[in-house]
This record gives structure tokens, sequence and C-alpha cells, in this order.
């Protein structure tokens, strides 16, 4: 349900409108379905030209009575549609929506206030095939006063989430949530221009998201994303540099250009500070090894956990872990959103993790993963509060670690594949919680992703591991033919006959160089921007 409020000085020729056939003559069957107690007019039939003009009058009186002048004009028109897939709501039931909105919006004698005129109009179906209701609504009250529309707006958007709930309609996606800032036109121009595959911003919210997910704490995290090649600054508290109080991103700029700077909550609002904080164990605290990695000092003697390199047995591992964090989820509730956005969040980090590995020249399969796996992530309940570290998400934990730290070799060509089926499981799962809450548009993105780009991609893998095992098998049966370790690039290099993969260029990923914490500061030195 979509409600857009519209405002005017004109309450009788808005309801002429309203009762009339309309612009191109796309009203039918007009009739009013409701209208406030001081409105005499009758309900569900057609009513005459005189008719219309009196109702018109009656909108206006109070008006016309004090001569009250409100800012913008006294007409406010409020429009409810449903999408053309709906099932059409009886008269009785849209009047119930109606009469619910004019009470939480102070509009009626709940208020403990002198109420306002209002009527409710309907029409058949719109040229779009959306069922629809007009409401107009006479700011002056019956005593003269003005009405206050503070927040109308958010409270018609709750009231909508709350009909299309207990009215079995399609339930609009990102109202619970909110959105991911998107890039403007100017935004994609400018990175294109400074050769960028994609927007800075989203491979920022990537890139921080993945490190997030992978980092036990805030130390870590920054260590992590100055690893990455993100330059990172913080943000301290007025009058001093004891306390961080959030932080800016950017990537590395051209010779003689200038960085482009994110805060975290502008690239995602799960990615602002405090939001990473409850995300990591402890008190959400930074202590004295994140200050000191916020300013450029080493904090660490040697190297941090980060810096450890796992066998290349741990990806088949961290596949078994995700199909038993899987199954646990079965037991969580579709209608515990926030849940679901605690694993939504650790799952895009996974992504968002093994893309930055292996995507390192184009965004691909994964970066896109990550992104549409951000959106199920926005749980507004879920921001900035302790619940990240619920057990749904907790069973995820150490999987983006995996994905960022385990060697590379014939053994992980085969857990490649495993780890891609157990996130493709997630992912479904995810998208079957969104389907069950009415969020039909996010359900079909993750459908999507799963069935054209990630079994695509998985299909890819499988490929190259049978020629990684084909290959083994000849080596060892001509061992003078042996070759040296297998890299990234045998994965997935494109002298290898590719399978096709929709949307996404072969990247000709690389093994990444070997990380020397030993190295100068030099490297910190660029991160405080």
């Amino acid at each position: 349900m979509i409600a857009k409020i519209t405002r005017g000085s004109d309450g009788a020729g808005l309801v002429r409108y309203l009762m009339g056939e309309g612009r191109a003559e796309e009203h039918t069957d007009q009739r009013v379905i409701a209208a406030a107690d001081m409105v005499v007019v009758p309900i569900g039939t057609a009513l005459s030209p005189e008719e219309v003009g009196e109702l018109g009058r009656q909108l206006d009186a109070a008006r016309t009575l004090y001569g009250t002048e409100v800012a913008d004009g006294h007409v406010w028109h409020l429009a409810l549609s449903n999408p053309a897939g709906d099932r059409q709501l009886s008269d009785p039931e849209w009047a119930g929506v109606v009469r619910d909105a004019m009470s939480r919006l102070g509009f009626s004698e709940a208020s403990g206030k002198a109420p306002c005129r209002w009527v409710a109009v309907r029409h058949g179906r719109s040229t779009g095939g959306h069922d629809h209701v007009h409401v107009a609504v006479s700011l002056v009250r019956e005593d003269g006063t003005k009405a206050s529309i503070w927040r109308d707006r958010v409270r018609m958007s709750e009231l909508c989430a709350e009909s299309e709930r207990r009215l079995g309609l399609t339930v609009v996606d990102g109202r619970e949530r909110g959105g991911l800032p998107g890039a403007g036109r100017a935004e994609v121009e400018a990175s294109a221009r400074r050769g960028r595959p994609e927007p800075e911003r989203q491979t920022l919210a990537r890139l921080v998201r993945g490190a997030a997910v992978a980092s036990g704490g805030e130390a870590e995290f920054v260590r992590r994303l100055r690893g990455a090649g993100v330059i990172v600054r913080p943000r301290y508290r007025e009058g001093g540099t004891a306390e961080v109080v959030g932080y800016s991103a950017g990537l590395a700029p051209a010779a003689g250009e200038g960085p482009v700077w994110f805060g975290g909550g502008r690239l995602a609002r799960d990615l602002a500070l405090p939001a990473l904080r409850a995300g990591w164990s402890g008190s959400g605290e930074p202590g004295e090894e994140a200050l000191a990695e916020w300013g450029g000092r080493r904090a660490l003697d040697g190297p941090g956990r980060e810096a450890r390199q796992f066998a290349e047995a741990e990806w088949a591992n961290a596949a078994g872990r995700v199909d038993l964090a899987v199954e646990r989820l079965g037991g969580v509730p579709v209608g515990e959103r926030a849940r679901w956005a605690a694993v939504a969040r650790e799952t895009a980090g996974v992504f968002g993790a093994w893309s930055a590995r292996v995507e390192a020249v184009t965004p691909g399969a994964l970066a896109r993963a990550a992104a549409t796996l951000g959106w199920s992530a926005q749980e507004r309940e879920l921001i900035g509060s302790g619940r990240w570290r619920e057990p749904a998400a907790r069973d995820f934990r150490g999987v983006a670690s995996v994905v960022t730290q385990s060697a590379i070799g014939p053994a992980s060509a085969m857990g490649w594949v495993l780890l891609m089926r157990s996130m493709m499981r997630t992912v479904e799962e995810i998208g079957r919680a969104h389907q069950a809450r009415g969020e039909a548009l996010q359900a079909a993105r993750l459908a999507r992703l799963v069935t054209v780009e990630l079994r695509q991609l998985e299909a890819r893998l499988q490929r190259q591991a049978a020629f990684v095992g084909a290959r083994d098998a000849a080596s060892e049966a001509q061992p003078e033919r042996a070759g040296g370790p297998v890299s990234i690039g045998d994965l997935l290099d494109a002298s290898y006959p590719p399978l096709p993969l929709a949307g996404a260029e072969d990247v000709g990923l690389e093994e990444p160089a070997p990380r020397h914490w030993d190295e100068p500061e030099r490297e910190r030195d660029v991160g405080r921007g």
C-alpha cells in the first residue's frame, strides 16, 4: 500500500475533481465511502451535481467561517493505492483504513481536540489497474484552530505497513528495513571518469562490510581495511583525540587526485561505527589498541589475527559450518526480522570478503551477492543494537575470515564449490523469509541471484575443480610434468574453458601478494587522510 500526500487551498475544487470524470475520463463508479460525522453526504452511491457542490461547501465550511490561514493550503489530500496484482478491497475495508488514518493523524475526535472535516472518495481501478481511494481533509478544525500534520508521512507509512499485513496485501519492500544509499548520476559519471568499474560508494560498502564481518574487534577492522587498500580516517569527539565517534573511508586515488571520502553511515546504516561496534564482542567501546590503530600507530608488536593463513582444507570446513548454520535457521521464525537481518549481514560480509579476494579487477557475481544481501540487512530494529551478536548470526562467524585468509591450492578447488553451494542455501533461506513476510521484491531479487548468477558461478567453479583434479591425476602419472602450487588464477583463469556468467566479465584473477606486517609505517600514514 502506497500513500501519497499533497496540499492545496480549494476543497470544493478537489471534491469536484474526485467526483468528476477525471482528466482523461479515467474516473468510474465515483462514490463516497466514508466521511467525518459532521459531513452529511450519501454513502456508496453516485452524487448529483448539486450534492457534489454541497459536499465541497461542507468540506470548506470551517475555513470559510473562521477565515483561518494555513501555510501551503488548508486542504490535505491523501491517495492510498494497492498494486494491480493485489486483491480488490471492499468499501468497508477501505473505509476502515481511512478512519484509522484519521485517528492516527489527530483529525478525529479521538485526538481530544475539535475534529476536522474529511471525506473519502473511491473510484474504480486506475488506468494502471491500482485499487485506490482518495481522502480530502480540511486542516481547519471545527473550532477554527489549525490541525498539525507533523510526521504525517511517517505515520502513514506505519499505517500502510500494518494494513498490508492485516489485509493480506503485498508488503512494500524497504519500509521496515530502510534502503541503501544509492549513487546518483553525478557520482556514477565521476567514478567512470576516474576509471572505476563501479561507483566508489559501492566498492567501499562491500570492502567495509567484508572487513567488519571478518574482524573480531575494532582494531582488527582498521587493519583489515588498510590491508585491503582502503584509506580510512577517524572522526574524534570534539575537543580531543581520546574518543573516536565515527570514520570516513575512501579508495586510494590516482596520482594527482584526492580521495573521495564517505562516512560509514553514508555507505549503509549497518556500516556506521556504532552499528559496527555493536557487532563485535565486548563492551562495544574501543580500547587503546583501537585508538592506536585509528591514529596510524602500530598497536601490536607482531602480526594480528588477520595475518594468519589457514590451510586449504578450511574452505571445505567453512562450507560444513555454513550447512550447520542453515539447518539452525529452520528454527528461526520468519517474523523475527532482526534475527534474519543479522544473518543477511553476515552472509553479505562473507560474499564481500570473497569478492575482495578474487574479483580484484571487475566486480562480478560475488560483489552483486554482497550488495543484494546488504539490502536485507538494513533492518531499523537491528541497526545500532546489540542483536548483531544473537545466535543465528554467530553461527556464521569465522567464515569470512576463512574466505579472506585460507590458502589457495589443489585441495581448495572443491572447497570453493562446497562453500558456494552452502552459501546459496543460505541465500535461499533468507529469500524464503522475505517471501513469507510478503516482501516479494527482495525475495525475487535473491531468487534471481541464486538461480542466475550464483548457480552459473558454481557450475564454473565445479568445472575448474574438475580440470584441476584431472591435471593433478595426470601429474601423478607423469611426475616430470608436475607443476607448482595452484593459484587463484588456476581456478578461474580465462585460459581454461569458462562457463558463461550472466553479466560478469572474467577478471583475470591473481593471487594477492602476501602481507608483511613488519613493513614501514608509511602504509598506515596514508590511511590517516
